[in-house]
C-alpha cells in the first residue's frame, strides 16, 4: 500500500469516526448526570458502539459494505443519534449541574445504593488512598501503551482469531455484505455466530482494505469493559477513583484479558454488557425512567450480538429486568422499549441465520429449530456433565482451572464476602430482596446455566479453562459488589492496596502469559509500556512531592488527549505500511510460516484458494485481503459443504473452480484423515506443487502443501 493511499485511508477512518465520537459524547452528557463520571463515559462508549454497529449492519445487509457507503452511513447514523439526544434534552428541560466540589462537600445523597453514611478516616483523602490512585494511573498507563504498541506490531496467535474472527471480516469485505454464511474452516458452526465484535473490528479495516489497525478494536472494547465494571461499582456507592481501580481489576481477569487484549475476539463486549446493564437497572430503581430501561436493553443487545453464549445471560438478565419493570406497572417500558432496545444491535445476525439456514440459533437445536448440521460425537459435555461424570477429581480440576484463571482476584472474591454482604444490605440492617437478586442471584444463575451448555467442558475437561471466558461477566459483577462494600469499611486502605497489587500482578500475568505463552505481548510493546509507566510515575511523584498531592492526578485533559492521539497516529504511520496482522512469520505448527510466506510473498492475489484440512486460514487471504478462500475438505460434523471420501473430495475440488489448493492432513479437532500424503502427491491430476513439506502433529508426520491448479474446467 503506497503512502498516499495509506494517508487517504487514515483520513477516511478519522472522518467516519469523528461524527460518532461527537454524537456519542453529546448523548452521554444528556443521559447521565456529571456526578457519575464513569457511567457517563460508559454511556458514551455504548452509544458510539451502537452507532457504529447500526451503520455497518445497515450498509452490510444491503450489500454496500465499502469505504464510501460506510462513511455516509456513519454521518447519517451519528446525525440521527445527535438529534435524538437533543430531543431528549429539550423534553427534560434545563438542568442545573452543581460544581463537583460543592456536591461532594454539601450534598446529601438519598440514593440507598450510595447511602454510605460518614466516610471513615481512611477515605479517599487519606495518604494511602492518594498513592494507590497514583499507582493505578501508572499501572493502567503501562498496560494501555503495552497493548497499543503490541497490537500494532505483533500478529495474533489466537486459533479462533485466524480460524473465523478475521476470516469473517475478510469475507465481508470481499462480498461487500454481511448477509452471508460462507464456509471458511472446518468447524462449520462458527458461520452462524453473532459477530458484533468482529463488525466493530471491521470499522478499522474497511478504509484500508487491510488490517493495519484491526487490533485497536479489542483495545477499545477493553476500555469499555473496564469502564462498565467501574460504573457498576460507582453506582454501588464508590467514589470515581476507587471505581476506576475496581473496573481495571475486573477487566484483568487473566483467562479473559490474556487472549482478548492481543487479538480480535468476542469476550469483552459481553463482559461490559452485563455489568453496564445491571448499572442501568440499579439506577432505574430510583428513576423509573424509560431511558434507563432502553439503555439496559441496548447493552444486552450489544452483548447478545457478540457471543452465542450470551443468549443465556440475556434470557436471565432480560427476564429479571422485565419482571422488575412490570412489577411496578411500567408496561410500555417492559413490553416495548426493552425488547426493541435488545433487538436493535443483535437482531440482524439471527435474521441472517433464519433466512439462510432456517434456524435463528444455527447450528444449535433449540425449541424445535433444527439445522441438521450438528451431530453428537461424544465430545460435547458441559462443565456440569464433566464434573458429574468425572467425580471428585473433576471437581478439583474445575476449581483449580477457575482459580488459576482468576489468579489474584480469586482470594479477593473469597475474603470480600463480608463486603459483598454489606453491599447487598445497602449498608442497612436488612437485606434488600431485589438487590440481592440483581447482584447475586441473577449473575450466579446465568453462570450456572451457561456452564450447562454443550461443549463448555469437553469429555476430558479440555475446554473447562476456556469456559471461564463465557462467565467472566458474573465474576466481574461479584467483584464490583464485594469491593463496593469492602472499600467503604474500616479497612478500606488495606483493600485499596490489595486491589492495586492484584491489578498489577494480573496485568503482568496477562501480558507475559505463563498460562498461555502464545499470547505474550511483543518485546517492543512491553518496553514501550515500561517506559511510559516509569515516565508517568516520575511526573506524578514529582508533582506530589511539590505539595500538590490532591491535584497530582489532574493532568490537563486537552494535553492528554492530544498526546494520545499523536502517539496512536505516529505508531500507525510508522508501523502500518510495513506490517499487517496477517503477515505471519511463525505459527504454532511448523511449516505454516513458510506456507503463508509463499502465499503472501508470491504474486498470489485476487485468486481463489481451496483449503483442505487447514483451520488457520486467515493469512491465505493475502496482505490486501484480495484472495477468496473456500473450504474443500473432510470432517465428521455432517455438513453438506464437505466430503468425507476421496472421489467426493475430488469432485468438490473440481466444482470449486479454484486457482490454488492448500492441503493439510491434520488429525486434530474433528477432521477425518481422508487426505493421505501419497494420495495428495501422486494421484491428483493437474496440480503443480508450489510448496510441500511434512510437519509433526501429535507425534506423526503430516503433509502440508500448496498447489497451483494448472487446468481449470471449462465452465469456470
Amino acid at each position: 500500500m503506497s503512502w498516499p493511499s495509506y494517508a487517504a485511508a487514515l483520513l477516511i477512518l478519522v472522518l467516519q469516526t469523528a461524527p460518532v465520537v461527537v454524537s456519542a459524547s453529546y448523548a452521554a452528557r444528556v443521559l447521565v448526570d456529571p456526578d457519575r463520571p464513569l457511567l457517563r463515559v460508559g454511556t458514551g462508549l455504548l452509544v458510539a458502539f451502537v452507532e457504529i454497529l447500526v451503520a455497518l449492519q445497515a450498509v452490510g445487509a444491503a450489500g454496500f459494505l465499502s469505504r464510501w457507503p460506510v462513511l455516509v452511513a456513519a454521518w447519517l447514523v451519528a446525525g440521527l443519534g445527535g438529534v435524538a439526544a437533543y430531543a431528549i434534552a429539550r423534553h427534560r428541560g434545563p438542568r442545573v449541574e452543581p460544581a463537583a466540589a460543592e456536591t461532594a462537600a454539601t450534598a446529601v445523597d438519598t440514593d440507598p445504593a450510595r447511602a454510605v453514611g460518614p466516610m471513615p478516616p481512611t477515605g479517599t483523602g487519606s495518604r494511602t488512598a492518594r498513592y494507590v490512585w497514583l499507582g493505578t494511573i501508572v499501572v493502567l498507563t503501562g498496560a494501555f501503551v503495552t497493548a497499543l504498541v503490541s497490537g500494532l506490531v505483533k500478529p495474533s496467535f489466537s486459533t479462533d482469531t485466524v480460524n473465523y474472527h478475521l476470516p469473517a471480516i475478510a469475507n465481508w469485505i470481499r462480498d461487500h455484505s454481511i448477509w452471508t454464511m460462507r464456509q471458511w474452516q472446518f468447524s462449520v458452526f462458527q458461520n452462524g455466530y453473532p459477530m458484533n465484535s468482529e463488525l466493530i473490528a471491521a470499522w478499522f479495516v474497511i478504509p484500508f482494505g487491510r488490517d493495519f489497525l484491526v487490533n485497536l478494536a479489542p483495545l477499545a472494547q477493553a476500555v469499555f469493559a473496564a469502564v462498565a465494571i467501574g460504573a457498576l461499582a460507582e453506582q454501588l456507592g464508590l467514589r470515581a477513583r476507587d471505581a476506576v481501580l475496581v473496573g481495571a481489576a475486573g477487566l484483568f481477569i487473566p483467562i479473559v484479558s490474556t487472549p482478548a487484549l492481543g487479538a480480535v475476539g468476542s469476550d469483552l463486549l459481553p463482559m461490559a454488557g452485563w455489568a453496564l446493564a445491571l448499572t442501568y437497572v440499579l439506577r432505574w430503581r430510583d428513576t423509573e425512567s424509560g431511558l434507563d430501561v432502553g439503555l439496559a436493553g441496548l447493552t444486552l443487545g450489544l452483548a447478545l450480538g457478540a457471543k452465542i453464549t450470551g443468549t443465556v445471560y440475556v434470557a436471565v438478565f432480560g427476564a429479571s429486568i422485565l419482571v422488575l419493570v412490570l412489577w411496578r406497572r411500567r408496561w410500555l417500558q417492559g413490553l416495548v422499549i426493552l425488547p426493541l432496545a435488545v433487538a436493535a444491535p443483535a437482531l440482524v445476525w439471527f435474521m441472517r441465520n433464519w433466512v439462510l439456514e432456517g434456524n435463528p440459533l444455527w447450528a444449535f437445536d433449540v425449541l424445535g429449530f433444527r439445522a441438521g448440521y450438528w451431530r453428537d460425537n461424544g465430545d460435547d459435555w458441559s462443565v456440569w456433565e464433566y464434573v458429574v461424570r468425572g467425580g471428585p477429581a473433576a471437581w478439583v480440576r474445575v476449581t483449580i482451572d477457575y482459580v488459576v484463571g482468576l489468579f489474584c482476584l480469586a482470594p479477593l472474591l473469597v475474603f470480600g464476602v463480608p463486603g459483598f454482604l454489606r453491599t447487598l444490605r445497602a449498608f442497612g440492617s436488612r437485606f434488600d430482596r431485589a438487590r440481592v437478586w440483581l447482584l447475586c442471584g441473577m449473575p450466579v444463575l446465568a453462570l450456572a446455566l451457561t456452564l450447562a451448555m454443550p461443549w463448555t467442558g469437553g469429555n476430558d475437561g479440555y475446554n473447562v479453562p476456556a469456559s471461564g471466558r463465557y462467565v467472566a461477566g458474573s465474576f466481574a459483577i461479584l467483584l464490583a459488589a464485594a469491593m463496593a462494600g469492602a472499600l467503604r469499611g474500616r479497612r478500606s486502605d488495606v483493600w485499596r492496596v490489595a486491589l492495586l497489587v492484584a491489578l498489577a500482578t494480573n496485568v503482568a500475568v496477562s501480558f507475559l502469559s505463563p498460562l498461555l505463552p502464545g499470547f505474550r505481548m511483543s518485546t517492543r510493546g512491553l518496553a514501550a509500556g515500561a517506559v511510559a509507566a516509569c515516565a508517568v510515575g516520575l511526573v506524578l511523584l514529582l508533582r506530589d512531592r511539590g505539595g500538590r498531592g490532591d491535584h497530582a492526578s489532574r493532568i490537563p485533559r486537552v494535553a492528554t488527549v492530544l498526546t494520545a492521539t499523536v502517539l496512536v497516529m505516529l505508531l500507525a504511520v510508522v508501523s502500518a505500511p510495513a506490517w499487517s496482522a496477517n503477515w505471519y512469520r511463525s505459527m504454532s505448527v511448523p511449516g505454516l510460516g513458510r506456507l503463508y510466506r509463499d502465499v503472501q510473498d508470491r504474486p498470489i492475489s485476487k485468486s481463489r484458494i481451496a483449503v483442505a484440512g487447514l483451520a488457520q486460514t486467515y493469512p491465505l487471504y493475502g496482505r490486501d485481503l484480495s484472495n477468496e478462500v473456500v473450504w474443500v475438505g473432510a470432517d465428521d460434523i455432517g455438513s453438506p459443504w464437505v466430503r468425507s471420501d476421496r472421489d467426493g473430495w475430488l469432485d468438490a475440488l473440481e466444482e470449486s473452480c479454484t486457482d490454488y489448493v492448500v492441503v493439510f492432513d491434520d488429525p486434530t479437532h474433528w477432521l477425518s484423515p481422508v487426505i493421505e500424503r501419497a494420495f495428495v502427491r501422486g494421484r491428483l491430476q493437474g496440480l503443480e506443487p508450489v510448496f510441500e513439506t511434512t510437519t509433526p502433529v501429535e507425534g506423526k508426520d503430516r503433509h502440508l502443501g500448496l498447489y497451483r491448479v494448472a487446468d481449470l474446467p471449462a465452465y469456470c
